[in-house]
């Protein structure tokens, strides 16, 4: 991940690169997919990633799209519909996190408890040493009564 800061670049918002490649099963070997993003400024959005691009150059394919951005018209905490906002321009997902810990925050009226979250020593199978199972009672096999056949149909 590549993050060009805003003031490099004259902007108001920074500009971010995420490269994928065959590493992460997404591309052919020596192929690589890169995600240039940002929050548009202007009226020439293409132009304004420039910078990232000229990183990344020779670009063989280069696809293009803008997407809005939603935010909910209320919290939620009348109405117990929460929703969540639009995907930013990050490629780190920390405003997605926030977001989602904003949503738990509303929904339950207190923050998440990631300590509570935390692995504890022997908290998951294999942690406690093993210890054989019971011994099995050992009876002898008792004969199975042979049960006549049932009379053919007539």
């Amino acid at each position: 991940q590549i993050i060009i800061p805003q003031n490099q670049v004259n902007r108001k918002s920074d500009i971010y690169v995420c490269v994928i490649s065959y590493a992460h099963n997404v591309a052919a070997q020596g192929k690589y997919i890169a995600i240039v993003s940002t929050t548009v400024e202007t009226a020439e959005p293409e132009k304004e990633i420039e910078p990232a691009l000229e990183l990344l150059a020779p670009i063989d394919q280069k696809f293009v799209a803008i997407s809005d951005l939603y935010k909910p018209g209320d919290n939620g905490t009348e109405s117990q519909i929460f929703v969540s906002q639009s995907y930013d321009a990050t490629t780190h997902f920390e405003t997605t996190c926030n977001d989602i810990k904003d949503i738990y925050r509303r929904m339950t009226g207190t923050d998440f408890d990631f300590e509570s979250m935390k692995r504890k020593q022997k908290d998951t199978f294999g942690d406690d040493e093993l210890q054989p199972p019971p011994p099995c009672e050992q009876s002898t096999p008792q004969p199975t009564p042979a049960t006549p056949s049932p009379p053919p149909p007539v």
